[in-house]
């Protein structure tokens, strides 16, 4: 081998070495950054190469989706309004909106990272037959939403101080309709089944009396319903 060859294939070796540091720093500064951006999104919610995810409150409180959200308080007030059954008296409204953050893990996959609603519950009250009329007030609700649920051809009567069981009734993806019933003897303002006029962390209340207000007017009445119209207007990616 001629100096002039062994000089060529020592620069070659050069090369190829070089080259392949080359690779290996690439390597590991793409698995460095994959690594840190794992860890930021474990600990802020979102990789260093993604922008920021709105936060709870600022969803709620309109910062984010505001459109999208008064867009679902029109819609459920609207439908609201043809969820009267005949027999009963509708005593307040109330507006409100709430999210819940999804669980993402090996035990359960929620699919969102967020998901945010708004309600709009109405209070209908009556005095007299129990049972013919919560039979009305379902049959009127699946009418509205049929997807799932049937209305129960005989309810029970709920007991002094407590509600009977939630039922959803299905609009669409989005939308559902919930109904509860109770006995007006023995409510108060701070009773679980009316929505407390106050903001909370995963919640606002939006509009519509007070607790202590709808206390007052139900009480004149035997028994009451709350119907709640519920649509989803932002959820988003774990």
């Amino acid at each position: 081998m001629t100096m002039a060859n062994a000089g060529e294939t020592g620069m070659r070796r050069k090369w190829v070495r070089g080259a392949l540091v080359a690779v290996l720093v690439l390597v590991l500064l793409a698995a460095g950054l994959f690594a840190a951006d794992r860890v930021a999104a474990l600990v802020f919610d979102h990789g260093l190469f993604e922008p920021p995810k709105p936060a709870m409150a600022d969803v709620l409180d309109g910062r984010v989706a505001n459109d999208e959200r008064l867009a679902a308080i029109s819609a459920m007030s609207e439908l609201s309004r043809g969820l009267t059954t005949d027999g009963v008296t509708p005593v307040a409204k109330t507006v409100g909106a709430a999210c819940v953050e999804g669980q993402n893990n090996w035990k359960r996959r929620d699919g969102y990272r967020l998901s945010c609603w708004v309600d709009v519950k109405l209070v209908q009250a009556w005095s007299g037959d129990y049972a013919e009329t919560a039979v009305a007030i379902h049959e009127k609700l699946a009418s509205e939403c049929p997807a799932g649920t049937l209305p129960p051809s005989d309810p029970h009567e709920p007991a002094k101080g407590e509600a009977t069981t939630v039922v959803e009734y299905t609009c669409d993806e989005s939308t559902s309709v919930f109904v509860y019933f109770a006995p007006t003897q023995g409510i108060t303002s701070s009773s679980r089944y009316f929505p407390l006029a106050e903001a909370t962390g995963s919640s606002r209340y939006i509009s519509g009396p007070l607790s202590s207000e709808i206390v007052e007017v139900v009480s004149s009445y035997q028994w009451f319903a709350v119907v709640d119209a519920r649509r989803t207007f932002f959820q988003d990616q774990p």
